[in-house]
């Protein structure tokens, strides 16, 4: 699910089609990239057995990559309010795939 910056950082509501119709799903305020939702028993049939899987959403937040003057303006603010936070190598979270 590509999310843009300022939804992933305030959060949002929104409706995504599933194989059973429309569901709504929350992405609360925080999310980061790589960040799972995942939707219980709204996935495939499971092959062998009963019942359903669950449905997976990757949050893939989109940093834009071009700024009008107000939207940069905007950014160096933020930034300015965050001089605390500098870029580090490695993830705050660890999570495994498998």
């Amino acid at each position: 699910m590509e999310v843009p910056v300022a939804d992933a950082a305030l959060g949002f509501t929104t409706v995504i089609e599933t194989f059973d119709g429309e569901q709504q799903v929350e992405v609360k305020p925080g999310a980061q990239h790589g960040d799972i939702i995942t939707l219980k028993s709204l996935g495939a049939t499971k092959i062998r057995g009963r019942g359903r899987g669950d449905l997976n959403l990757e949050i893939k937040v989109l940093t834009p990559n071009r700024l009008d003057g107000k939207q940069r303006d905007l950014f160096k603010k933020i930034r300015e309010l965050h001089k605390s936070d500098v870029p580090r190598l490695g993830s705050r979270r660890i999570r495994g795939r498998f």
